[in-house]
């Protein structure tokens, strides 16, 4: 399992996961 928690789409965007 990766080791960030559920991203919203706009954390993705900006890659902090």
């Amino acid at each position: 399992l990766p080791n960030y928690p559920l991203c919203s789409k706009f954390d993705q965007e900006r890659k902090a996961c």
